[in-house]
């Protein structure tokens, strides 16, 4: 015997076995689960089962109509299944389960990898933006030069500042606190240094060497005459350079900065010249946004050698 089951989601109607009414059955179309009803179909038998009855009857009753009134012959259903959908019992309905299963897979799938293009997507964005915004603060943020003399205030700090010098090198300077102050070479060399937590690193150094070729016009400073004694000089750059004459005496300026500024946001100036027959260089070094600050144009314009200031730009 069969009978007709309607699913309740879907309402698509397929044929089941008999003893399947009153069950609870999936739907091959939709997945959903439900119950058979008496009433969703009335129990008929098989197409074999009608044929061996009709084989049996006389001629004169094989056209008769049927005492309840129906066709002997099952009504045409749309038909998605051919078996019953007893989970337990019948391959099809476990291949049905196993699709809908399936569905709800490929659609976790489907969700997850969009998620995971979106997340990509997402992620190149933030970093795209990280490092635009990285090119604009290297290249606008802080201009890479000192600040203007005429726009600076400095007199507050001749009070704090202490001045140092020496007849015999015949330099002073003006310094934030006790500077370190080496001689070497049989006193050939001068240097005084100090490194601040919030200034920076003051260093300036006198070498009795004659470079009087620095004075010429057009003239260039070795890499390697740059860099000297510039802290973490390795790793850093040129960003610009600049020459300026004060008298005869040639001033030579460099403004270092780091070779990746994602690693380092640290800056360098260098002041470099040869006047009478002592090679001075001036340098201070610390962090980008001191670069325009009071405190480092004051050093480099404290310096004096033998009374004259060559540092004034």
């Amino acid at each position: 015997m069969t009978a007709i089951a309607r699913c309740t989601n879907c309402d698509s109607a397929f044929k089941v076995k008999g003893h399947l009414v009153g069950k609870a059955i999936r739907c091959p179309n939709c997945g959903e689960a439900f119950r058979v009803e008496s009433s969703g179909g009335a129990p008929t038998a098989s197409s074999k089962s009608s044929s061996a009855t009709g084989g049996k009857l006389g001629s004169g009753h094989s056209h008769a109509p049927n005492v309840d009134g129906f066709s002997s012959q099952t009504p045409a259903v749309p038909n998605t299944s051919e078996g019953f959908f007893d989970t337990h019992e019948d391959v099809d309905a476990t291949y049905a389960a196993h699709v809908v299963v399936a569905k709800h897979r490929k659609r976790q799938q489907q969700l997850i990898f969009l998620i995971s293009c979106g997340s990509l997507a997402a992620i190149v964005l933030i970093v795209g933006t990280v490092v635009a915004f990285q090119y604009a603060y290297d290249n606008t943020a802080v201009p890479l030069q000192l600040a203007d003399p005429r726009s600076v205030d400095t007199t507050e700090l001749d009070g704090s500042w202490r001045p140092y010098s020496d007849t015999q090198w015949g330099y002073s300077v003006r310094m934030p606190g006790d500077p370190e102050i080496d001689t070497k070479n049989e006193d050939k060399i001068r240097s005084l240094s100090i490194r601040d937590q919030q200034f920076g690193t003051m260093r300036i150094e006198l070498r009795k060497e004659s470079h009087t070729e620095w004075n010429d016009y057009f003239a260039k400073l070795e890499r390697a005459e740059i860099f000297l004694g510039v802290p973490a000089g390795n790793l850093m750059k040129i960003s610009s350079e600049v020459t300026y004459r004060n008298d005869s005496t040639a001033v030579h300026r460099y403004i270092l900065v780091s070779k990746d500024s994602r690693y380092s946001k640290n800056v360098a100036v260098v002041h470099k010249f040869f006047v009478e027959g002592t090679t001075i260089t001036a340098m201070w070094s610390g962090k980008r946004e001191m670069l325009r600050s009071p405190e480092v144009l004051y050093f480099f314009s404290s310096i004096e050698i033998s009374g004259n200031r060559y540092l004034t730009h």
